[in-house]
């Protein structure tokens, strides 16, 4: 990333929750603790260019601690992306609640607040119904058991 690429490639780390048991369920049973994940990210080099992204893919229901995400993180070497849950096959068959929409942005505004607050750089992303359709939003990469 930072040589090749001349710091321009993104690496994000899906993280969805900073609520360890939310997050495994979300994956699972696969995911890391959020302080395994921290302990991996403390390895990488500084960026040149884009910061790393931490990924929160977002229902209303989603625990997003600004804090905690303090705590374990470094801001300046992070950047926080929200993007919704769309209403996919596998998120609908995996019992999330889809509640955003292309047009209300209120699901990210209670996310997106607390991290500003917090010092961080936050990027809020709203995919296309035609990014949906096409399965290449975070609905899509949720685990399924098919």
């Amino acid at each position: 990333k930072n040589d090749s690429y001349k710091g321009e490639a993104g690496l994000q780390f899906s993280i969805n929750s900073t609520d360890d048991e939310q997050r495994n369920k979300q994956f699972n049973g696969m995911s890391m603790s959020l302080e395994e994940i921290s302990n991996l990210a403390k390895k990488l080099p500084m960026p040149v260019g884009r910061k790393y992204t931490l990924n929160f893919a977002v229902t209303a229901q989603t625990i997003l601690d600004a804090k905690r995400l303090s705590e374990l993180f470094d801001r300046e070497k992070f950047i926080v992306k929200i993007t919704p849950i769309h209403e996919t096959n596998s998120a609908v068959k995996n019992g999330f609640d889809v509640t955003t929409s292309y047009s209300d942005y209120d699901v990210y505004r209670k996310f997106e607040r607390p991290l500003v607050e917090a010092g961080w750089d936050v990027i809020v992303f709203v995919p296309s119904k035609e990014e949906d359709s096409d399965r290449i939003t975070c609905g899509n990469a949720l685990i399924s058991n098919e």
